[in-house]
Parts: structure tokens; sequence; C-alpha cells
């Protein structure tokens, strides 16, 4: 794996954005929640592949799709699932505080598998 460093320190509290490329699938990184600004990056050879690489994990909270070609949007879209997708962006679903952001499956009883969520959390499920 490299790391690509893409910026410094910000007040020695705050670590800036990292991308990670050629990263092991197997790898920590790639296995738990990511709590930072961190960009991992595995390449794949296709779209069938993409999805088969995507669907043999636990459903990601979002999916971020990028590309012109709808009918590729459409096939990822239909081929996996998750708990909201954005297409050619990434803003619009961080800045839109009336969007709900949440998860599918498992994810949602991860931290207490006894407990479901209270009638107050925020679910959106697709």
């Amino acid at each position: 794996m490299m790391t690509l460093p893409t910026s410094r320190l910000i007040s020695g509290k705050r670590k800036a954005p990292t991308v990670l490329i050629d990263v092991d699938p197997e790898s920590k990184v790639m296995q738990e929640e990511i709590f930072g600004p961190i960009l991992p990056i595995v390449s794949v050879k296709n779209a069938e592949e993409a999805i088969r690489f995507i669907n043999e994990r636990e459903k990601p909270l979002a999916f971020y799709v990028f590309s012109h070609n709808d009918k590729l949007v459409k096939r990822m879209i239909e081929g996996t699932s998750s708990g909201a997708v954005t297409v050619n962006d990434v803003v619009v679903h961080f800045m839109l505080n009336s969007l709900p952001f949440g998860g599918v499956g498992w994810i949602l009883l991860k931290n207490d598998p006894v407990q479901p969520p209270s009638a107050s959390t925020e679910l959106f499920l697709c």
C-alpha cells in the first residue's frame, strides 16, 4: 500500500486528507469504519468486479458513483445496496442536513446488537 501525502497536519491536531493507493482489501483500513479524512483506493477491472467487491462486504452507509454513462450508473445502483447513493457529487449528500443518513442491514445494529435503534433514530433505508 502506498500513501500519497495530500497536505500537512493542521495545528498539530487534525490530519489533512490522505489517499491510500493499492490498498489490500483484507487490510484493517478496509475492514473497519473509517472516521477521518482517509480515502483508500482499490483498483478493479470493470463494473462487475466493482459490484462484486461491494456486495462481498457489509453494506456501505453511502455509495458515490462517478460516471457520465447513465447505463453504467444505473447498473451500479441496481447491483448494490447502501444507506444512500449520490451520483457525480459528494457535497450535496453531506451539506443538506434535511437528507437522512443511515445504513441498511447489520450496520444499524452493529454497535448494540441486542437493542434495536430507538424511534428517534434517523434511518434511511434503501
